[in-house]
């Protein structure tokens, strides 16, 4: 379990030297559990932060079968997870102000079984699992029975109707125990997971169901039960989940929907609470490396508006200023931007610049003569432009990023790629690392006539789709 959720022996989230508060007031901590049955003779005790689990401590089974955790010092309310000696995950439960409790269960089934003594936030909670555990079981008896009588139906009403009653009970369940326990984190967490309740119908003038309607009041009110600035929230599995769920199914996969969505829920935390620091580094660095093309500009945005223009005492100012820079070199080469001028010299020594070529489409291709990936794309390519260059209108401008001169005119006879060959190191203008980002090969941008960026980072097989799509237009 630790492996696959990225669980940290450190107690740093942050690479930029946020630290994360593992521990909090003094006082210590206390916890005993007993699982009858377990092979185990040693347990982990892990705390969620956002998308990590961290460890915290670990405990030997004493001569009681016994698993005790303690320290000195007391742990920051939230969820925890205590997992077995080979990482596996054995069961969640919550961690507040009472801190000496006892969790004891056996093997069989650890949460349904599970008694609690001196934590009544966890009483809740079990009895919450075992309650919807019951709950399930009910609505898959239902649904089994249904798949058997489709034909029949005063049945199936009868058996929906079941269904729709358990669905009842289980939202009554939950209001009741939001309303009872209004103080306490179970109660939160509680309110936090519930979905928005959609009307039954939203109609559109024409009397129909408007789905576009109750999508746009779906989003409208995802976070309406859920404090951004409840930092208790970002120490359980909910909370990536909530986040996930929002800027990755609510939100149009492109820049300036996500730049916008992103100011939103960033708008609705305080600037000194962890869930700021915690979203807008997630937010950063999720974009920076995205493998979606374009999401750069999100990166760009966010170092630009909170990062540049800001400062805080949370982050280094050594990482402040790699992020500022990294963020200044993709800025020129974002989607829609013209590309950075190159003027290189050809194998006869003769300066082509790139806006010299005419052509409807040029690509730019950064290659070097011994790069496994190279040599697997250059035949791909040259195929293709021998085969459409002319019907598609393009051109490509061919990069040789070996420092070989001899070795990239060889290359340039033994195959005869047909295209413009220049070679990057010998430039009338700066260096081709830095104007485009080179850091590996092959690397392929894709202009229009005016150069102005319209792909990038793909290679042959999806610049050709997109290619002959615009032709089809």
């Amino acid at each position: 379990m630790f492996s696959k959720q990225g669980i940290a022996l450190s107690l740093l989230l942050f690479l930029f030297s946020v630290s994360v508060p593992i521990y909090g007031d003094p006082g210590g901590y206390r916890i005993t559990v007993h699982i009858a049955g377990t092979p185990d003779t040693l347990c982990y005790l892990a705390s969620y932060y956002g998308d990590k689990t961290y460890l915290i401590d670990s405990a030997f089974r004493n001569v009681k079968d016994n698993f005790v955790f303690h320290a000195d010092t007391t742990l920051p309310t939230g969820m925890y997870v205590l997992a077995g000696e080979k990482k596996n995950k054995l069961f969640d439960f919550i961690i507040t102000g009472q801190q000496t409790f006892t969790l004891a269960t056996n093997t069989g089934d650890m949460t349904g079984h599970m008694k609690v003594k001196g934590s009544w936030e966890n009483t809740l909670f079990f009895k919450y699992i075992q309650f919807i555990a019951k709950k399930k079981q009910e609505v898959h008896r239902y649904d089994s029975i249904l798949n058997t009588i489709r034909d029949d139906y005063d049945s199936v009403k009868r058996y929906q109707t079941r269904i729709k009653k358990v669905d009842t009970e289980v939202k009554d369940y939950q209001n009741n125990l939001i309303f009872r326990n209004g103080d306490t984190f179970m109660a939160r967490f509680m309110a936090a997971s519930l979905e928005p309740q959609i009307p039954e119908y939203i109609f559109s003038r024409g009397g129909h169901t408007d789905s576009a309607a109750a999508f746009r009041y779906y989003k409208k009110h995802y976070w309406d039960n859920f404090d951004l600035n409840d930092d208790r929230l970002l120490r359980t599995p909910l909370f990536q989940e909530k986040f996930d769920g929002y800027i990755n199914r609510l939100v149009l996969q492109q820049p300036d929907s996500v730049m916008a969505e992103a100011d939103k829920i960033l708008s609705k935390c305080k600037v000194t609470s962890g869930t700021y620091k915690y979203l807008l580094w997630h937010l950063i660095s999720t974009y920076e490396k995205s493998n979606i093309m374009g999401m750069d500009a999100v990166f760009v945005h966010l170092v630009k508006k909170y990062i540049e223009r800001q400062h805080y005492d949370w982050l280094n100012e050594t990482v402040r200023k790699n992020l500022i820079d990294r963020a200044n070199v993709l800025d020129p080469l974002l989607i829609g931007k013209p590309a950075p001028l190159m003027i290189l010299l050809d194998t006869n020594d003769v300066p082509v610049s790139l806006y010299s070529i005419r052509s409807k489409y040029t690509i730019v291709f950064f290659w070097e003569k011994d790069c496994g990936h190279c040599q697997r794309e250059m035949p791909v390519l040259k195929d293709f432009y021998d085969s459409s260059h002319d019907s598609l209108d393009f051109e490509v401008y061919a990069v040789c990023i070996d420092t070989s001169i001899t070795a990239w005119k060889s290359y340039i006879r033994e195959h005869n790629p047909d295209w413009i060959n220049v070679n990057g190191y010998r430039s009338l203008t700066p260096d081709f690392h830095d104007l485009y980002d080179i850091r590996s090969s092959p690397v392929m941008y894709l202009l229009d006539e005016n150069k102005v960026i319209i792909a990038k980072r793909i290679l042959t097989g999806q610049i050709r789709e997109i290619l002959e799509m615009k032709n089809e237009r």
